[in-house]
């Protein structure tokens, strides 16, 4: 697939060095210290002291907060004008050294630009938004969908899209499974823009909702304490018994079929919700193999999943992206994504 012009073009032309200039010409830059970006840290790049209490792997205790983010770029005069007219970035001042490239300031950490051949490109994900990206925190959505319209009059090629696939925390809490992903009710407030290269932007409320529901969020914790305590009491039964891993053929020979009409109704139906998650063992499974599958298990959800997991394989069977909804609202489908046996690959079907 080609790559699309970017929504804007300047030249591409190296920034100008900010701060005194030295004898030798080399920029002395003199840049405001960045933010912070985490509670009880120092200045950035310098470790924040790590409790007796935390325990933290590899190199956990040594490294501090983000320092910055670089993306190779194509054109930096194009990816300039995206960062600092659109998403409102700040220009910063940079040093002469071995790159052509830019710094960008996002208040608590900074963007680097490098001139270069990018992995990406504008337009791969046409139909789904199963992407990389980069989440910057919003706090009033309804004034940045507003700025995103007056801001499209001046870009005419700016377009977003809103993903509706991730539910707030208290939806999260009131429904078992996850909805068709037509609506936005119940759903975090989530921005996606392409940037000129393919880089995807987040803008989200995500820490809004945190910090307004720190009761369900402390909910939430306790319920994985509850369900880690589950699975250790299963394996401890399990090492009781004295019971071995078994191979995928001996268990499923194992399996007693039973009449599909005896089936349960209520396990069937939520095998077949479990068909709006995205990765799930149950999509793109019609209403029939679900039932198959209970059947062959002797309406046992287990023996089903390991059977649905075995036809996936031998059929290739493809797994679909939620919808999300254009800059105009409307619902736009995902195409199916099928997993090649190829690590890290993947093609639109």
């Amino acid at each position: 697939m080609g790559c699309s012009h970017p929504i804007a073009k300047v030249p591409d032309v190296q920034p100008r060095l900010l701060g005194r200039q030295s004898s030798r010409g080399h920029g002395q830059l003199n840049v405001p210290t960045r933010k912070d970006a985490s509670p009880g840290s120092t200045t950035a790049g310098t470790p924040s002291p790590v409790s007796s209490m935390e325990c933290r792997n590899g190199l956990g205790a040594l490294i501090g907060p983000v320092n910055h983010i670089a993306l190779v770029v194509r054109d930096i005069g194009d990816s300039i004008q995206f960062y600092t007219q659109v998403l409102g970035f700040r220009q910063m001042g940079r040093p002469n050294f071995d790159r052509h490239g830019a710094w960008l300031s996002m208040g608590n950490l900074e963007l680097h630009l490098i001139k270069g051949v990018p992995d990406v490109c504008r337009g791969k994900h046409p139909d789904d938004l199963i992407v990389s990206h980069l989440a910057l925190e919003i706090r009033d959505a309804t004034a940045v969908l507003a700025r995103l319209e007056e801001l499209r009059e001046k870009f005419e090629d700016l377009t977003w899209r809103r993903n509706v696939s991730v539910p707030t925390r208290q939806t999260s809490f009131e429904n078992r499974f996850e909805p068709d992903h037509s609506s936005a009710q119940g759903q975090l407030h989530q921005f996606f823009l392409e940037d000129p290269d393919g880089y995807w932007i987040e803008l989200c409320d995500c820490e809004h909702d945190s910090d307004s529901t720190m009761a369900s969020a402390h909910f939430s914790r306790l319920s994985l304490v509850t369900r880690m305590i589950v699975k250790t009491l299963q394996w401890k039964k399990r090492a009781q018994k004295g019971l071995l891993e078994v191979s995928v053929q001996q268990e499923l020979a194992a399996l007693v079929q039973i009449d599909p009409s005896a089936v349960s109704s209520q396990k069937l139906e939520y095998l077949m919700l479990r068909r709006n998650t995205y990765g799930d063992v149950c999509q793109n499974f019609t209403r029939e193999e679900l039932l198959s599958a209970l059947s062959k298990a002797g309406d046992h959800v287990p023996g089903a999943i390991l059977l649905l997991k075995t036809w996936r394989k031998s059929t290739d069977r493809a797994y679909k992206p939620p919808s999300f909804l254009d800059a105009t609202g409307k619902v736009h489908p995902a195409q199916n994504l099928a997993f090649i046996s190829e690590p890290m690959r993947t093609h639109v079907v």
